[in-house]
């Protein structure tokens, strides 16, 4: 009988190597998708605060429908009335600017894309109501003051928004 020649013995350690390097170029390489969200600073929850309640004077109270309409102190008024009632609410309407607040509401069929519209130009407006403090107190841009100075332009008119779904909004 003829003996059986035996298969070499395969090099395994190159394999690994081959493998490894696989593995490192598919995870540099590949991008992970993160949920990117609206950036929003919380305050701190105190558990047993009180919460006082708001004079209506210093509420600004703006509705989103399903339909994208948009109402404004119960008027339905175009976007570009946001600005005009944030600078009513803090200038001439709120007792105190540090009180004042912007109520946004809107349905559970408004679209994103809309919700982030009357979001960006509540922010716009707030961000021209800092602007024109502090040209009036420091001579110089919003942009240009230093982080301590615009802490304290926005301590004197600060950005509150309370914001909630209401399902029977002008539905």
């Amino acid at each position: 009988m003829k003996k059986e020649k035996e298969a070499p013995a395969l090099n395994a350690g190159s394999l690994a190597d081959v493998a490894f390097l696989l593995l490192i170029f598919f995870l540099v390489t590949t991008t992970i998708q993160t949920d990117a969200g609206i950036p929003t600073l919380l305050p701190p929850w105190i558990e047993g605060t009180n919460c006082t309640p708001i004079h209506k004077d210093n509420i600004l109270a703006i509705e989103i429908n399903g339909q994208d309409q948009l109402r404004i102190q119960d008027q339905e008024l175009p976007i570009e009335a946001i600005e005009a009632a944030v600078r009513a609410l803090l200038y001439e309407r709120a007792k105190t600017p540090k009180k004042a607040l912007v109520q946004l509401k809107n349905s559970a069929h408004t679209s994103y894309a809309r919700y982030i519209q009357v979001q960006s130009t509540i922010r716009a407006a707030y961000h021209g109501v800092w602007e024109e403090q502090a040209q009036n107190q420091y001579g110089r841009s919003y942009e240009d003051l230093e982080p301590a100075v615009q802490r304290i332009i926005r301590k004197q008119y600060p950005y509150v928004l309370a914001e909630h779904q209401a399902s029977a909004v002008m539905e």
